[in-house]
């Protein structure tokens, strides 16, 4: 890694390359470091969930919530990879805490409902995307899609 280069931006771009293991070689120091930025302990969750290291990328996440705990951005991200590993009731529980601390973006509604179908509570499910519509707020970004 050059010195003068931030090891986030260095990280993405490497990854954008589909350099994986030398993204990781420039982000974990600083990712693992006291007092490590969100941004970098997103950026090392996301190269070790590429890498297929996807348990180590949770606690990643987890000590993101920790470091950052008004964070809603941690919450959602831990919730998004807790699904991913079909652990729906801990991936609804990130949601509703995203939700506590101010995070309502469209994507964290997808996994919200992306837990709840997978619990088969459809009709929550339902009715908290009907809800949402009728207050004027969409579940989903003009390029988001929900998820299958």
């Amino acid at each position: 890694m050059t010195p003068s280069i931030n090891p986030v931006t260095e990280a993405k771009e490497l990854l954008r390359q589909r350099r994986s293991e030398d993204a990781l070689a420039v982000i974990e120091p600083a990712a693992t470091a006291a007092g490590a930025s969100h941004s970098e302990q997103h950026v090392y969750a996301s190269v070790l969930k590429k890498l297929g290291r996807i348990d180590d990328a949770i606690e990643v996440r987890r000590r993101a919530v920790r470091d950052f705990p008004a964070s809603a951005v941690a919450e959602h991200n831990l919730a998004a990879d807790l699904g991913d590993v079909e652990s729906w009731e801990e991936s609804e529980a990130a949601c509703r805490r995203a939700f506590e601390k101010g995070g309502a973006e469209p994507e964290t509604w997808q996994v919200f409902g992306r837990a709840l179908m997978n619990q088969k509570r459809l009709d929550e499910a339902e009715a908290r995307c009907v809800k949402r519509s009728r207050a004027g707020r969409p579940l989903a970004t003009p390029t988001a899609t929900w998820p299958s």
